[in-house]
């Protein structure tokens, strides 16, 4: 069985990379504290995990 995009490690990369930047955008437009991106941008992460039905262990690999 081949892997697929949720088994390769390029899926921790992309994702928490997105999510930083999109967090920072986010603070960038309104300066508040609870938009830091450091604060933010793990709870987005964990967000999209459940939404999306990923393990951790498939995220894991490449965070």
């Amino acid at each position: 069985m081949k892997p697929g995009i949720i088994d390769a490690p390029v899926l921790g990369i992309t994702l928490t990379l997105v999510c930083f930047w999109l967090t920072r955008e986010l603070y960038m437009r309104k300066p508040w504290s609870i938009f830091n991106p450091l604060l933010l941008a793990p709870v987005v992460i964990v967000a999209v995990l459940l939404a999306g039905g990923i393990p951790y262990n498939s995220y894991l690999p490449g965070a």
